[in-house]
């Protein structure tokens, strides 16, 4: 597991996202956080209440696609939480 765990120097522990999706709606994504990525970067004030739900959980991705976290705990419940709504992720259409 050691290869897949990056320490920043922020002091956030980084877990590589290898969970993959391949194409969707043709269009061609690789990862959950790279969906959760381009959540991110919507103006957060103009989402619905589930759409919120994903820019809270895209908060726990940083800008190489790592699932964060600022412990090794948090960063394995973060993922958890992140891959139980990978079906979810994979329909969304935006």
């Amino acid at each position: 597991m050691q290869d897949h765990i990056d320490f920043t120097d922020s002091g956030e522990i980084g877990l590589y996202d290898y969970y993959h999706f391949y194409l969707v709606n043709g269009v061609k994504r690789n990862h959950p956080t790279e969906v959760l990525s381009e959540i991110g970067k919507l103006p957060k004030d103009s989402l619905n209440e589930k759409w919120k739900e994903y820019y809270a959980i895209s908060e726990m991705v940083n800008e190489d696609n790592q699932i964060t976290g600022k412990t090794l705990t948090e960063c394995i419940q973060n993922a958890d939480k992140i891959y139980k709504i990978a079906d979810e992720l994979k329909k969304l259409k935006f």
